[in-house]
């Protein structure tokens, strides 16, 4: 089973994501990139708190604040997959 991802695929994903909430998401446009992309600053600055408060030592050792900051990233490339959607 192979854990990489190509854009094509993340793409792919989001994508299908908001089309299966695009009644409660707003529209995939131009328009509201701002938005996301204002969405994926606010996940990059969760990522370097914890970096700050955990340091590299816990994030790699330390299980639940593993689990915490991979979750911050893949909000990161969530919302930067929404925002390549939304320009294409």
């Amino acid at each position: 089973m192979s854990l990489s991802i190509d854009i094509k695929e993340k793409l792919n994903m989001s994508h299908e994501l908001w089309e299966k909430h695009k009644d409660k998401w707003p529209p995939m446009t131009p328009e509201h990139g701002k938005t996301f992309i204002l969405y994926m600053i606010e996940e990059i600055g969760e990522v370097i708190s914890i970096v700050k408060k955990k340091g590299e030592d816990q994030i790699m050792n330390d299980p639940e604040i593993r689990k915490r900051f991979i979750e911050e990233m893949c909000d990161i490339m969530m919302y930067y997959s929404d925002v390549l959607n939304m320009n294409c």
